[in-house]
């Protein structure tokens, strides 16, 4: 054990006779709770202001959600890739759909004349 005064304790089973005690203990650092259990706890410092921890929260929260999206992004575009490797494994090399460029022109849009149209003159 360190030689703190004030250190923290984790322990499984309390027992209450006429003494108690306290089964499977043991002595953990603050900031360890802190950090793996911050739903139920948290340390407070010495001359840190409230409204400086709403934006430490702030940040780290904005942080946390900027590696949230990086991490769904990656998964999609793993996923993607997974997805046309069992394609290309399926259904050989050949592409599935053949894209057809057509080139736009300004102007008016003509009706195709069949042969009997073109000899009446209409």
């Amino acid at each position: 054990m360190n030689n703190y005064t004030n250190f923290y304790i984790v322990y499984h089973e309390l027992i209450l006779t006429s003494k108690e005690y306290m089964s499977t203990v043991t002595a953990v650092d603050p900031h360890w709770l802190a950090e793996l259990g911050g739903v139920f706890y948290s340390v407070k410092e010495k001359g840190y202001s409230a409204k400086e921890k709403r934006i430490t929260e702030h940040e780290f929260n904005r942080k946390m959600e900027i590696e949230a999206g990086m991490a769904e992004d990656k998964a999609r575009v793993e996923d993607a890739a997974k997805m046309k490797a069992e394609e290309m494994a399926i259904h050989g090399s050949r592409p599935q759909s053949v894209v057809v460029k057509r080139m736009a022109t300004q102007g008016v849009v003509k009706r195709p004349q069949t042969p009997m149209m073109r000899r009446r003159g209409i």
